[in-house]
């Protein structure tokens, strides 16, 4: 039987006593958990540890972790994306997180068609989604969840590479070179604005082939934020990553 993976808002430590939230331990009262039952328990920082549920309380439960504390590091390169809000943003969030992405940043611009900037509950339940994602694929780090402007982003980014995907580049993203962390930014349908694209530099504009055209549908979203981590994850053949390119589009399998 799997050992349960939970994820825990507070830093893990080795050989200590924790006391679970009630929301967690709602859903191990649901599943039945009992008192000696290990849990495998991360912190969304790359540290992860087992642990034994040693008493049950009314309202919460207490766990012993081990005196070992296991540490996994980020996946090279550090890759960071940004992408236009879309109806199936949750999707992305799924789809991205079990490649190891180091941040999602949700990004307003002058097509996105959803222009209210997300609230605060929905970047929380975001935030949930891909800390829920790592306890089901099982890695280690959890992304951080953000929303910004294209041209805050692009200023605000210390990464050695920036790109900005837009169907009207010249360059292909395959002329890129490798690089130890990059940020890619993924809009809407119809791509980002010429001026958007100009007051975001310094930035690579690069065009990304699908199916045989320039183009960005709505779909092409949650479908790049596989490609992409997946074009630049495979050239290091020490990260680990179960995934398969079939000839038509990417399988992830965690």
């Amino acid at each position: 039987m799997r050992t349960p993976r939970v994820f825990l808002k507070t830093e893990l430590k080795a050989n200590s006593i924790i006391e679970l939230d009630q929301n967690i331990s709602d859903h191990l009262k649901v599943t039945n958990k009992k008192i000696g039952q290990q849990l495998h328990l991360f912190d969304g920082r790359g540290n992860s540890t087992f642990g034994n549920i040693i008493e049950k309380k009314k309202k919460t439960f207490l766990i012993k972790t081990n005196k070992n504390l296991n540490f996994s590091k980020k996946l090279k390169p550090i890759f960071n994306l940004g992408i236009s809000e879309i109806k199936n943003f949750d999707n992305v969030i799924k789809q991205s997180t079990p490649l190891g992405i180091n941040s999602i940043n949700c990004l307003s611009s002058e097509r996105s068609k959803i222009r209210k900037k997300p609230s605060q509950s929905k970047i929380e339940r975001w935030k949930k989604i891909a800390a829920s994602t790592c306890e089901q694929c099982g890695m280690d780090w959890v992304p951080e969840i953000y929303s910004n402007e294209l041209i805050s982003w692009a200023h605000n980014s210390n990464d050695s590479l920036k790109i900005v995907l837009n169907p009207r580049a010249t360059t292909s993203i395959k002329d890129l070179k490798k690089a130890e962390s990059l940020s890619i930014a993924i809009g809407p349908e119809g791509g980002f604005t010429d001026n958007e694209i100009e007051s975001s530099n310094p930035v690579n504009s690069v065009n990304l082939y699908m199916n045989g055209e320039k183009r960005f549908p709505e779909q092409t979203g949650d479908y790049t934020s596989i490609l992409l981590p997946y074009y630049y994850h495979t050239s290091n053949p020490n990260n680990g990553i179960n995934i398969f390119q079939p000839i038509t589009g990417v399988i992830i399998a965690c």
